[in-house]
């Protein structure tokens, strides 16, 4: 019998060139139907295991299956290539099916995170987040701290939909994940005023010991729940009140960052860093240009903004500074890894924007290069 004239492929009900993996898999399958034991007496069948036996002899061995498809496709370029596309088809559909199935997998544990939240089971909320953050993070300083949120705000509803598939998601320097960031809209009603608001969030969900976990990010959230338990029963509304009255001053809740004294802040712990670990800082400075506030540039600053939470990596901070200005804190980036984060953001931003930049140094800190006017930022 003459290898050259037959299609082991189709024996094996597959594509021409099929990998390795798929023909055992499928020669396997069909002996399972065909094998003599299952089908005693029956000449089709018999017929039918010799074929696949012999499709299976040839290409089950890397050396023989390499010179069969050089003999065979000397004469069926066309078979070769509908094979090839057939192949790539059917890889892309598992890809696929495997990238919504991961997806799915992901919004699932953050709808369980928040559906905890909003039911007040913390225990379950904490044993949905990542134990990157339980490394910072007890179990009890997370109750404090949503009991105390709690006790301000009610988690009314709130819905998750994914934004972004993220193949390294730095969490810090040395250290990253497969990640998915999703935008969550969440709803919670003031329990002093009874008003209601309506707002997005962003949020990661990271890929650790085989399952989602959401990512909190929140290292100082023990501060912050020490914080909301010192205060005094008497005072705990009012004093609340003030804390959440400086979180709306310090962040720009339409655009989901930080305003521009929230950045300042900021990048004052992060000039601490600096200085205290010889850590390089760089500042960026993005820029509309001649902005005018109306409902055309409204929505730009929107979508500057949502480009670069998508661009800048989960360690660096950006900031709205007003009148269609931006700031971004690129925090610990190597000196020659700059141009190249500079160039992803120029990128991922619109062409009609301006961007300067400059490194940090003790003698031009970032409040000096925030003054310092678009294009006289000295690289």
């Amino acid at each position: 019998m003459d290898d050259a004239t037959i299609n082991y492929f189709a024996e094996l009900e597959l594509p021409f060139g099929a990998d390795a993996e798929t023909v055992t898999s499928a020669y396997r399958k069909l002996s399972k139907i065909h094998h003599p034991d299952l089908n005693a007496g029956n000449e089709v069948s018999a017929e039918r295991m010799k074929r696949i036996n012999a499709a299976y002899t040839v290409l089950g061995d890397n050396v023989k299956r390499a010179v069969y498809i050089r003999s065979y496709g000397r004469g069926n370029s066309a078979l070769i290539d509908a094979g090839a596309a057939k192949q790539a088809r059917e890889r892309e559909a598992r890809q696929n099916s495997e990238r919504s199935s991961r997806r799915l997998k992901a919004r699932s544990a953050m709808e369980q995170y928040f559906s905890a939240i909003r039911d007040g089971d913390y225990d379950r909320a904490y044993s949905n987040i990542s134990d990157y953050d339980k490394q910072y993070v007890t179990i009890q300083s997370f109750r404090e701290w949503r009991q105390s949120v709690r006790r301000l705000f009610t988690l009314k509803e709130f819905t998750a939909r994914h934004s972004e598939d993220v193949a390294k998601l730095k969490l810090r320097a040395g250290l990253s994940a497969e990640g998915m960031k999703f935008t969550v809209s969440i709803t919670e009603q003031n329990r002093a005023t009874l008003e209601t608001d309506r707002y997005p969030v962003t949020k990661h969900c990271i890929y650790e010991k085989s399952e989602w976990r959401v990512l909190l990010g929140y290292r100082d959230l023990n501060e912050i729940a020490r914080v909301f338990e010192s205060l005094s029963e008497q005072h705990e509304s009012d004093e609340m009140q003030r804390f959440w009255e400086s979180y709306c001053a310090d962040n720009n809740r339409q655009l989901g960052i930080p305003s521009k004294a929230g950045f300042m802040k900021a990048a004052v712990i992060e000039e601490y860093r600096a200085k205290r670990f010889k850590q390089p800082l760089v500042v960026a400075r993005i820029s509309l240009g001649h902005y005018r506030d109306n409902a055309e540039n409204d929505t730009k600053v929107e979508r500057i903004a949502a480009s670069l939470k998508k661009a800048v990596r989960l360690i660096d901070i950006c900031g709205y500074i007003g009148n269609g200005e931006f700031a971004v804190l690129l925090v610990g980036l190597k000196s020659n890894k700059i141009r190249n984060v500079i160039t992803r953001l120029k990128t991922a931003l619109a062409d009609d924007v301006e961007l300067d930049w400059s490194q940090w140094s003790e003698t031009r800190g970032v409040e000096t290069l925030m003054r310092c006017r678009i294009g006289e930022m000295k690289e």
